[in-house]
């Protein structure tokens, strides 16, 4: 038990953060992709784009704390669909 006293906690990247905006960032990536027609995307190519979609949002806010000083509302939801379609989407924007 020891060991895990002895691990700090990493502040620039919560690990309760990156849960919370892996989930929304699958929940938007598989909404793009359906409005794509991309039905069945494959987990590996969702992975790859929630990757992509987490690092743009990390370099674009300064980190995955500083993420949710950009929000409007309680939810991180509405932040990152408009990551998602700023980044993956080309005709599907929302205006």
């Amino acid at each position: 038990m020891w060991y895990r006293l002895a691990v700090e906690e990493n502040r620039q990247r919560p690990l309760y953060e990156l849960k919370v905006l892996a989930m929304d960032a699958e929940f938007a990536v598989r909404n793009l992709l359906s409005k794509q027609r991309n039905y069945n995307p494959s987990q590996l190519e969702i992975n790859r784009k929630v990757k992509r979609v987490l690092d743009h949002m990390e370099e674009k806010y300064g980190g995955i704390a500083n993420i949710r000083l950009y929000t409007k509302k309680d939810t991180l939801q509405e932040l990152v669909s408009e990551n998602v379609y700023e980044l993956l989407g080309k005709n599907y924007r929302t205006r």
